[in-house]
């Protein structure tokens, strides 16, 4: 079933998630491009940059949706990658130089002991081939100078950090983190805790929140399409806003309360508890629906009631 957020995809504005499947090589700036000219729009755009090297799950907000890409960039996020142990490079990933090469002598119950120091919360310093900027200056281009700046840790959350394979020097893991986790960096880290050094050879996001691989688009679909039956297969792929932020709990509003979302007024408690909230804790993030299930708006629970945060046009 096609999955848009204003009707048809004839005659009315498109407003979805496009799930891409990108391959290593293209940059995600490289991907969303494609997206608006394959699907010919002009509002698009990703909700967590993956590098070069990676492939997987790219989540591309089209239209009104794009409204909800902050909410996707702070989502769970599942990759499944290599470490190559016994390397260390300057970017911690196989396109850097390598600074370093050692033996590897490291048995499965080492890797799990030290695995166990790297879940949860956990402390990060920002590799300096990164996005990220300092002093206004971003960090991968000072790297590229030859320069070297301190970077302050960052407290990041691995939900989940489990061996897939293991085959020495090669060791393939699954990884489920929070936002603002470096992969490279934390395979990086534990070659430093193992003695040994190692780097990143190879990742797949696999998961952005509930959207998956499985549900993604190909690169080669998006390059492929020329004609209108090409954008609408495509337009058809979009996720719907209400099932892409599924994650959240929801509340199901009359037109009365649509209209007032639509003007940014909050909902008392007791109008929260009417459409099915009477449950929701101050600080929550939910979703604000019609009567056909529609998302309207993101609210936040706060002690007087529900106020709409982020609103969706045609309401």
């Amino acid at each position: 079933m096609p999955t848009l957020q204003n009707g048809s995809a004839q005659g009315r504005s498109l407003s979805g998630v496009l799930v891409v499947d990108k391959p290593s090589g293209p940059t995600s700036h490289d991907v969303v491009a494609r997206v608006r000219a394959g699907m010919r729009i002009k509002r698009a755009g990703h909700t967590g940059t993956l590098d070069p090297l990676a492939s997987g799950v790219l989540v591309v907000c089209v239209g009104e949706a794009t409204k909800l890409a902050g909410y996707l960039t702070h989502s769970e996020k599942e990759y499944d990658c290599t470490a190559r142990l016994g390397v260390t490079t300057d970017t911690h990933d196989a396109t850097g130089r390598v600074l370093e090469e050692r033996p590897v002598d490291v048995t499965r119950e080492r890797l799990e002991e030290v695995l166990e120091r790297f879940r949860g919360h956990i402390t990060q310093i920002p590799p300096m081939f990164s996005a990220l900027k300092k002093g206004g200056k971003r960090l991968y281009k000072m790297a590229r100078r030859g320069e070297v700046v301190e970077r302050e840790p960052r407290a990041v959350t691995v939900s989940r950090l489990e061996i897939t394979r293991f085959e020495p020097p090669e060791v393939d893991l699954l990884v489920v983190c929070g936002k603002g986790m470096y992969v490279r960096t934390l395979l990086h880290d534990l070659g430093q805790e193992l003695s040994c050094g190692a780097m990143l050879s190879r990742l797949v996001r696999t998961r952005v929140g509930n959207l998956a691989l499985e549900q993604a688009v190909s690169h080669d679909d998006l390059t492929a399409a020329r004609t209108s039956e090409d954008r609408q297969a495509l337009r058809l792929k979009l996720v719907s806003p209400s099932e892409a932020m599924s994650h959240y709990p929801a509340v199901r509003l009359d037109q009365r309360k649509v209209r007032m979302v639509g003007h940014g007024r909050m909902l008392g408690l007791g109008e929260v508890a009417q459409a099915g909230g009477g449950g929701l804790r101050s600080g929550q993030v939910v979703r604000l629906l019609d009567e056909t299930g529609r998302l309207v708006a993101m609210g936040e629970m706060k002690i007087h009631g529900l106020q709409p945060v982020r609103v969706l046009g045609s309401v």
